[in-house]
C-alpha cells in the first residue's frame, strides 16, 4: 500500500491558514475599533466639558402666561354678553314664554327676522320604562317662519306642559362675527319642566343657533336684537310617575345636626365633612344614612318605620373612630 508524503515546507509555504490563525486577527481587529470608538468619546467629552453651556433665553413669567390685549378684551367681552343674555335677555324671553305671551315675545325680533323649525314628522318616539321620549331634528326638513309665527309655534311646543315650574335659557357657546363687531352668534340650551294635564312629570330640552345683534349691551333684553333663529334639536320627555321629588324636610333630615355649606359662614364651611353611606345598618328592612365628618362625632341617623329620619341609631359592631382622615375609600359589593 502506498502512503501519501507531506513535505513540511510545502506546508507552511501553503495558503491555506489554520483557524486560531483567523481567531487572533479578528481580536486585533476589534481591539481597535475598540480603541478608536474610545478615542473618539473622550475627545467629545472633552470638547462638551471644555466648551461653555449655550443658555437659551428662556421667556419671563410675563411673556408665557399674559395674553394679548386683544384676547384678553374678546374673552372679557364674550363673558360680559353671555351674562347680559341669560339673565337680562333670558329672564325676560321664559318669562314671555312661561306666560304664553307671543306678542311680548316677537319684540325680540328685529326687522327680517326668520326661523328655522324642525317638522312636525321628523320624531323619533322611545319607550323607556315609565318614561316616553320623543325627539325631534333640523337635519332633514325645517319650515321657515317669521317673528310671528314663531313665537306662536314656541308657545305650542309647550302645550304639553300645562304647568310650568321651571324654565332656563343657557348660552352653551358664544363667538363674536368677523365680518361686524356687533353681531354675535350663540347656541342655547331651553329648559323647561313641570307637570302635564294630567299631572304627570315633563321635560322639555331644545337646543338652538341663534344670531343677534346690539348698539348697547345695557339694552339687552329690553329691545329688539334677534336677527336669525335655528331650532337644532327638541328632546321632550315624560314620566307615569314621579322619579324624584325634594323632602328634606317631610323626613326630618333638616331637622339633624347636619352641617349646610350653603347656610353656613365662610369660616365654617366644610369641606371633607360631608360624605355618606346608605345601607340598612339597623336590620329593619329600611334603609339608614351614616354621615362622616371630621369634627366631632358623626350624627347616626336611622328611619323610623320607613317615613322618617332620626337622630337615634346606634350602629351594632361600628366604632366611631377618631382620626382626621381626609381621603377615604368605598367598597361596593355588586349583587347579581
Amino acid at each position: 500500500m502506498n502512503h501519501a508524503h507531506i513535505d513540511p515546507d510545502i506546508e507552511q509555504k501553503s495558503s491555506i491558514k489554520p483557524v486560531s490563525f483567523y481567531h487572533r486577527k479578528l481580536k486585533l481587529s476589534l481591539l481597535s475599533l475598540g480603541g478608536i470608538v474610545l478615542c473618539f468619546g473622550a475627545y467629545s467629552a472633552a470638547l462638551w466639558f471644555s466648551s461653555p453651556p449655550v443658555i437659551h433665553d428662556e421667556p419671563s413669567a410675563q411673556q408665557g402666561v399674559e395674553l394679548s390685549a386683544e384676547k384678553q378684551k374678546a374673552i372679557w367681552d364674550s363673558e360680559h354678553i353671555t351674562f347680559k343674555m341669560e339673565h337680562h335677555f333670558g329672564k325676560a324671553f321664559t318669562t314671555a314664554l312661561a306666560g304664553r305671551d307671543a306678542s311680548a315675545l316677537t319684540k325680540f325680533a328685529r326687522d327680517q327676522f326668520l326661523a328655522n323649525v324642525p317638522s312636525q314628522s321628523e320624531n323619533t318616539p322611545r319607550q323607556h320604562s315609565v318614561i316616553s321620549e320623543k325627539q325631534w331634528r333640523s337635519e332633514r326638513e325645517s319650515r321657515q317662519l317669521n317673528a310671528t309665527d314663531f313665537a306662536e309655534w314656541m308657545i305650542d311646543r309647550l302645550s304639553a306642559v300645562s304647568q310650568i315650574e321651571r324654565i332656563r335659557l343657557r348660552i352653551l357657546q358664544i363667538e363674536k362675527k368677523a365680518s361686524k363687531p356687533d353681531e354675535w352668534w350663540a347656541q342655547v340650551l331651553l329648559s323647561v319642566s313641570g307637570q302635564t294635564a294630567d299631572k304627570k312629570p315633563i321635560q322639555v330640552e331644545s337646543h338652538h343657533a341663534i344670531e343677534f345683534q346690539f348698539e348697547d349691551s345695557k339694552a339687552i333684553g329690553q329691545e329688539p336684537l334677534l336677527d336669525r333663529w335655528l331650532v337644532e334639536s327638541e328632546h321632550q320627555s315624560t314620566s307615569d310617575q314621579q322619579l324624584m321629588e325634594e323632602v328634606t324636610k317631610q323626613v326630618g333630615l333638616s331637622d339633624l345636626p347636619i352641617p349646610d355649606n350653603w347656610t353656613a359662614g365662610d369660616e365654617s364651611i366644610s369641606t371633607y365633612g360631608m360624605q355618606v353611606a346608605v345601607e340598612d345598618f339597623d336590620r329593619d328592612g329600611y334603609l339608614d344614612i351614616a354621615i362622616a365628618t371630621i369634627e366631632g362625632h358623626p350624627p347616626p341617623t336611622a328611619v323610623r318605620s320607613g317615613q322618617t329620619f332620626c337622630g337615634c341609631l346606634r350602629f351594632s359592631r361600628l366604632e366611631i373612630v377618631e382620626s382626621h382622615v381626609v381621603s377615604g375609600l368605598w367598597l361596593d359589593r355588586l349583587r347579581q
